[in-house]
Order: C-alpha cells, then structure tokens, then sequence
C-alpha cells in the first residue's frame, strides 16, 4: 500500500490524494491508543469494572467503524 502511494506521488498525484489510506489508519490507530490509555487510568483508578463495560463497549464501536 504504501509503495502505491509513493508510485502516485511520483506520477504527479496531489499527496494528500495519495496519502489519504494511510493517514486514516494512523487516525483510527491514534483513536485506539488513546481508548486503551483511558482504560488502563480506569483500571487504575476505579478497578476492573468501570474499565470493561467501557472495553465491551469500545469493541462494539470497533465493529460498527469497520464494517
């Protein structure tokens, strides 16, 4: 993929035409580490409760944003 992205660079594509797989993946990578910083203060903070109903529901959200 990125060597894709490098070939429509080269061919004169605007970049942010051809950058645009990758910096999506970055976004939602950036979203889930913070989802998993936030859930390791709560775990920290308050326990294991808190921390995996918050968990479950993230994976629910994860499901809906791929499909």
């Amino acid at each position: 993929m990125v060597e894709d992205d490098m070939r429509k660079v080269a061919d004169g594509w605007p970049e942010s035409t051809a950058n645009r797989e990758p910096q999506s993946a970055l976004k939602c990578r950036e979203s889930k580490l913070q989802r998993e910083a936030a859930l390791r203060r709560l775990r920290t903070r308050r326990g294991h409760s808190h921390a995996h109903i918050l968990d479950s529901f993230a994976r629910v959200l994860d499901v809906f944003n791929t499909s």
